[in-house]
């Protein structure tokens, strides 16, 4: 019983942070709104403490509760001390058509609530049970409570595979340790469906914006339904929070170009640095969404774009450098400059064409995605006249990540046909997830478009 009092605690501390994260920005100013935000408030203070602890064990700290908390008080005071410049945001939420359309909604919202539970069920009686997790995720986490921070020796941090993956993800767990006072991998599951929720909270504020109810939760029941996606809440590992890192990261970027509301920049780029520090794939997604931001945002608004990218770069910098003081080995999965030799990819070319024909089909299969990738690129397409600014960001996105992952197949030095069948199930679920969550405001804003054009 005191482990799960321990992790109520540890997601209050998330919460107690992301609000005041959320009053600086002026997001929550009423005790109305830190209700409706709480959901964004949780998975913004844990990319706040999560990003602090990483920084902690990369300065050489052991990043233990007391040293956490403190330097997440002086974050949250700071937060707070912002919010006597910034002043408060006038939300305003899409109404509600009213008769079938209320029933439409209550019914979607029922069916999300109905499996959020019982995934919570599955998470309170299950163990991570992936052998990613056992390999390397979890000892990870176990070793920085053991060894008292990132430790090099035998046993230590980067005696585990892929050990120049950032520290992010082993670092909450960590913490989820702590708190709990046992280092016990029954609780990990627990603890990340609490995220699970919480970042479908945080999807249907964020959204409602724009999208109306009848819309917005039968689209969030359908994101929870995707075959895969459950499969993955619970299941410890990073992939599991990198795709909700990006997701939320991408429905801001695309409420900014339709709203110009500075805030949402500021919360996309919390999630890009989180996403940045889960794993090696979440720089080159942060970039991306600052690169497909600049190019569709119309007139000469790149100052946003650019505070996503700095600080993505700029979060993952002390990381390389302990990367290099210790010397750990690169991950031998792939190197991504190979992609700039013409020569070695000539001589690779047969990757290429298996990485078309067996990757592909993961991320348009229904029996694990649904139709979450045809749906956003067909939805993007349609408003590339009447919205062309979010009907290109949805594209983009999109397709540029689909290419880059088909990319990376293709420069491995792995045997293709193994690492496929072992990763594509995984590393489709970014892409899958974020267009999931994009495709109920992308069906909004061609419903608006088209009453527009019959108005």
């Amino acid at each position: 019983m005191n482990e799960y009092v321990g992790i109520a605690l540890l997601d209050l501390v998330y919460a107690g942070v992301g609000t005041c994260a959320l009053v600086g920005l002026g997001l929550v100013r009423s005790a109305r709104s830190a209700v409706l935000y709480v959901g964004l408030a949780v998975l913004v203070g844990w990319a706040l403490v999560g990003t602090i602890t990483s920084m902690l064990l990369i300065a050489g700290l052991a990043a233990v509760v007391w040293q956490v908390l403190a330097v997440g008080l002086l974050a949250a005071g700071a937060c707070l001390a912002a919010a006597r410049r910034v002043p408060a945001a006038v939300t305003r939420f899409a109404p509600n058509p009213g008769g079938i359309a209320t029933w439409v909604a209550a019914g979607g919202a029922g069916v999300l609530l109905v499996l959020l539970e019982s995934l919570g069920r599955r998470a309170f009686y299950s163990e991570p049970t992936t052998w990613d997790v056992w390999s390397f995720w979890l000892p990870k986490a176990e070793s920085i409570v053991y060894f008292h921070g990132l430790d090099t020796s035998a046993g230590g941090f980067n005696s585990f595979a892929n050990s120049d993956y950032p520290p992010f993800a082993p670092a909450v767990d960590s913490l989820t340790y702590r708190f709990a006072g046992s280092v016990d991998n029954g609780i990990i599951p627990l603890q990340h469906w609490v995220l699970a929720v919480a970042f479908f909270g945080a999807l249907a504020v964020l959204l409602a914006r724009r999208v109306a109810p009848w819309i917005l939760w039968p689209s969030l029941a359908l994101l929870a339904l995707m075959p895969s996606y459950l499969h993955l809440v619970g299941s410890a590992l990073a992939d599991e929070p990198l795709s909700e890192c990006v997701a939320l990261a991408v429905v801001c970027a695309a409420l900014w170009l339709l709203d110009r509301d500075p805030r949402l920049i500021a919360v996309a780029a919390v999630f890009c640095v989180a996403a940045t520090l889960l794993k090696n794939e979440g720089l080159p997604f942060a970039l991306l969404i600052a690169v497909l931001l600049a190019l569709t945002a119309r007139g000469r608004r790149v100052r946003a774009p650019l505070v996503l990218a700095a600080a993505a770069i700029l979060a993952i910098v002390p990381w390389r450098l302990w990367l290099n003081a210790n010397e750990v080995a690169r991950t031998p999965a792939y190197d991504t400059h190979d992609l700039l030799r013409p020569s070695y990819l000539a001589d690779r070319i047969d990757r290429l064409g298996t990485s078309l024909h067996e990757a592909t089909p993961y991320f348009f299969s229904w029996s694990a995605w649904l139709l979450a990738l045809p749906l956003a690129l067909a939805l993007g397409a349609a408003l590339l006249r009447s919205r062309p600014s979010i009907g290109w960001f949805a594209l983009g996105t999109t397709l540029v990540a689909l290419a880059g992952n088909i990319a990376i197949y293709w420069v491995s030095t792995f045997p293709i046909h193994w690492y496929i069948r072992t990763t594509a199930d995984r590393t489709s679920s970014t892409i899958a997830v974020f267009c999931a969550a994009l495709t109920p405001l992308l069906a909004a804003e061609a419903l608006r478009a088209r009453r527009e054009r019959i108005g």
